[in-house]
């Protein structure tokens, strides 16, 4: 392995993380990671095989961490401690950023190489089942949802609205605060992906777990990897 790292910072983190690294390289490499009709692992089409070969080159060529050196120090805190010179991030990791101290950093739309594709989740505003004030608890749920509610939220800069027409309020009060364009949070809904369904099947996660940092750390060639996960997590599903 060569090791390109200039003043002690790496290019990049590549971490055995699927929301925050290898997913989107595979959206974006015209792939995707699961059929949520069919209930197949799509592991190991090739766009897929060739998106993860990409991941795992960063860790090849010595433009990323380990993932001995990552079981160490997390991507977040390389990037926060200046070792990595990007990282791949979602917008909940802002307050951490601007606390840190010396921290100059800015926000880029991920890139692309056959299609724009990037993980764009979301949380819901729930009512448990054994509520004892359903009405009043409904009541408080549609206004969460509202327009008033929705701009509130974006305003405090908690968390961008899921109320379309609502987020501009939280993209203008961190270039206002903090002079950081983060508009490319708002932007990546026009191709975003939600998270597949197969993350919140155990099973399907303990075969990813498995046979992925065998991969990372250049244990397991990346075809062989992405084909034992999809055997495994259709085992699962029974295909």
């Amino acid at each position: 392995m060569n090791h390109c790292v200039q003043n002690g910072v790496y290019g990049i983190a590549a971490d055995n993380n699927g929301q925050n690294f290898y997913w989107n390289l595979m959206w974006q490499n015209g792939s995707d990671i699961f059929n949520e009709e069919t209930k197949e692992c799509l592991f190991d089409a090739p766009e897929s095989i060739e998106a993860m070969e990409y991941a795992v080159s960063f860790v090849e060529k010595g433009y990323s961490p380990t993932p001995a050196d990552l079981a160490n120090l997390t991507a977040d805190e390389y990037f926060e401690s200046g070792k990595t010179a990007m990282t791949f991030a979602g917008s909940w990791m802002l307050p951490e950023y601007l606390n840190i101290e010396g921290l100059n950093f800015g926000v880029a739309q991920l890139p692309a190489n056959k299609e724009e594709g990037v993980i764009c989740s979301g949380m819901a505003f729930s009512v448990a089942a054994n509520t004892k004030n359903e009405d009043a608890a409904m009541k408080f749920i549609e206004y969460l949802g509202s327009d008033e509610a929705q701009k509130l939220e974006a305003e405090s800069g908690v968390a961008i609205p899921a109320r379309e027409g609502t987020q501009q309020p939280w993209v203008d009060q961190y270039n206002e605060q903090y002079g950081v364009d983060v508009s490319a949070f708002v932007t990546c809904m026009d191709y975003g992906h939600t998270s597949p369904g197969l993350t919140t099947a155990s099973e399907a996660n303990a075969v990813v777990d498995e046979y992925m940092p065998q991969v990372f750390s250049l244990t397991m060639p990346v075809e062989e990897g992405m084909k034992a996960i999809t055997e495994g997590i259709n085992a699962v599903y029974g295909n």
